[in-house]
């Protein structure tokens, strides 16, 4: 059997210490001892933690009582307090720098919560993993509404930079919450339940960057804040279902048949998370400054670079030889051929994803829609695609089968279409907003894969570093690709505009001394006062600007493509996983027993 063979070799490469699952039900159900392979590598968690076989295990009216549905409210707040805080703000941001600016370190508001949230991922995961999840993720959560209560009464930008940085803090737990519900829920529903999770921010995803334009509209300058309040609120109420409802296995549970009891300050690898954090945000901060910031050959960006880069080598050293026990990254993972193929090939399409988000609404400013609204409506038209592409592939993603060529087929689609936008002009707007749907979609489709299939490649109590190590290499890729495709850009237009447009201008009657004037004028939008210039002469240096820009994205869709084109080669080792889409249930929240159950079972007894 194909898909057996392939988990086999898997778990193999994992390096785990149990035997594979005998899988011979791919569809409703396992046997006996399927279920005693399935739940063979939970060798320390107490029987009453694991879920069981089948819905059948769990006790009556367990999806209906208070700890599993507020819980699932908690994740739904959750996600749309991520969404609110961290995707609507983007698109406004020299909006924002106009209210309580300016400050030319206003780009520090996405940047450090896109470099914290890149470290906290995998500390997430690991810690919930280890300690349990009820307390981990309450914690981090109540850190992110106290972030959004800062950016949301923000009176300057570095106060609203300290804001984004807690905010990243939070970042990795919330980008996480689809493990908390997958856990709970049947593998043959994980897909559903991904999609679930996502979508219900379906409304901010895809109508975010209208909400956050009519909120500038309507409510004046400061309009944004309402974005943070909104967030502040969703945050606090996730933090208080979380304290409330959410009683998943305890730290006693998860480690009940231990031979070794250890407290749970030794299960965490303080060295290791210091040395990769520590590493992690100095790499990405000098990616980031490199050409913006600061000049690339500046002493600030090479000794950032390099010196992240020296941490991050001494954690792996740190990690093989001295971490031990528990470290906070498993060096298995990296043995483990399918699980690195979809870490890898969903981080493009999160690269791409966050590239796009950057450059869109700038290339529809400058080439298509200068208006609020315009640009409003015709940004959403990538999250709307990504909503949908969660929604079709977790809908059809089980009874497809053939994962890992579902896989295959969303990163061939989304290198054709990104690479189908170099052909996009001035005059082509209408195929530039198409093949960004489908683009959009594609990224939907992989992330979604990527976030059901990544723990299937595990075992049952690895899901939190599966889902954490897949989110911070795929915030790490997008860092990288903010400041990779920002400096195409940025070195391509300063190249062609004045290529283009000095020609254009002297050819319909510019004086050559009025040219300079004329290029910072195009740069800043303010064409007055330019000695010699004429309606004509001022169409012909618009349309040859747009010429550049057109230009200088172009360049940025042909790099984007070499990175799909890597993506496609990683996706061919993804994994086939039809035969861990059976009822088999991973935990069991505690304390959701129904009471007229109870009674019944104590009347048979």
């Amino acid at each position: 059997m194909e898909d057996k063979s392939t988990y086999e070799n898997t778990m193999s490469a994992s390096g785990s210490h149990h035997e594979t699952m005998d899988a011979v039900d791919t569809v409703e159900g396992i046997t006996t001892n399927d279920t005693e392979a399935e739940f063979s590598g939970d060798t320390e968690v107490a029987p009453e933690a694991i879920g069981g076989a089948s819905v059948g295990d769990l006790p009556a009216g367990y999806y209906r009582s208070f700890p599993f549905l507020g819980t699932l409210g908690a994740v739904i707040l959750g996600t749309n307090g991520l969404y609110l805080a961290c995707s609507m703000p983007l698109n406004v941001l020299t909006n924002i720098n106009e209210d309580i600016g300016p400050d030319s370190n206003f780009a520090w508001i996405t940047i450090i919560f896109s470099v914290v949230s890149a470290s906290t991922y995998l500390l997430n995961g690991r810690l919930a993993d280890l300690l349990g999840r009820r307390w981990v993720t309450t914690g981090f959560t109540v850190i992110g509404t106290i972030g959004t209560v800062i950016c949301a009464a923000a009176p300057s930008i570095p106060v609203l930079i300290f804001g984004n940085a807690l905010l990243g803090v939070n970042g990795g737990t919330q980008q996480s919450l689809v493990a908390l519900i997958a856990e709970l829920a049947p593998n043959k529903y994980r897909s559903y339940v991904t999609a679930l999770v996502v979508n219900s921010a379906l409304p901010v995803i895809s109508f975010g960057p209208v909400f956050i334009r009519l909120m500038l509209r309507d409510l004046g300058p400061g309009g944004w804040r309402w974005s943070y309040g909104a967030a502040a609120i969703c945050n606090g109420l996730s933090a208080l279902l979380f304290y409330l409802a959410y009683h998943p296995p305890s730290f006693a549970m998860l480690h009940a048949r231990s031979a070794h009891k250890v407290s749970p300050w030794r299960m965490v690898d303080f060295a290791g998370a210091a040395l990769f954090a520590g590493g992690l945000t100095v790499f990405l901060l000098g990616l980031s400054w490199g050409g913006g910031v600061y000049p690339w050959k500046s002493g600030m960006v090479i000794g950032f670079i390099v010196g992240g880069a020296a941490l991050l080598v001494l954690f792996v050293f740190w990690e093989v030889y001295g971490a031990k026990d528990y470290p906070l990254l498993p060096t298995h993972l990296f043995g483990n051929r399918p699980f690195m193929s979809i870490a890898l090939a969903s981080g493009i399409a999160t690269m791409t994803f966050f590239a796009l988000l950057l450059l869109w609404p700038v290339q529809l400013t400058l080439m298509y829609d200068s208006t609020l609204l315009g640009v409003g409506f015709k940004s959403c038209v990538i999250q709307s695609g990504v909503a949908i592409g969660y929604f079709v592939s977790g809908a059809i993603m089980k009874p497809l089968r053939r994962q890992k060529w579902q896989f295959i087929g969303g990163m061939i689609v989304l290198a054709a279409f990104i690479g189908g936008m170099a052909g996009t002009t001035p005059a082509t707007q209408t195929m530039a907003i198409v093949f960004l749907l489908v683009v959009g979609m594609s990224i939907g489709w992989i992330e979604c894969l990527a976030l059901t299939l990544a723990p299937f490649c595990l075992r049952h109590d690895e899901i939190g570093i599966a889902l954490g190590f897949v989110g911070t290499t795929r915030a790490a890729l997008a860092a990288l690709a903010q400041t990779i495709f920002t400096t195409i850009y940025t070195n391509k237009i300063a190249t062609e505009q004045p290529a283009l447009v000095t020609p254009a201008v002297l050819d319909a009657g510019l004086p050559a001394s009025s040219v300079p004037a004329l290029l910072a004028g195009l740069a800043s939008g303010n064409m007055t006062g330019i000695p010699g210039l004429t309606p004509a002469i001022e169409a012909a240096a618009v349309a040859a600007n747009e010429l550049a820009y057109s230009r200088s994205f172009q360049l940025v869709y042909y790099a984007a493509v070499a990175f799909g084109i890597f993506g496609i080669a990683m996706s061919l080792y993804a994994p086939n996983t039809e035969n861990r889409f059976n009822s088999a249930i991973s935990r069991r929240m505690q304390g959701t027993e129904d009471a007229t159950h109870d009674t019944v079972d104590a009347e048979k007894a």
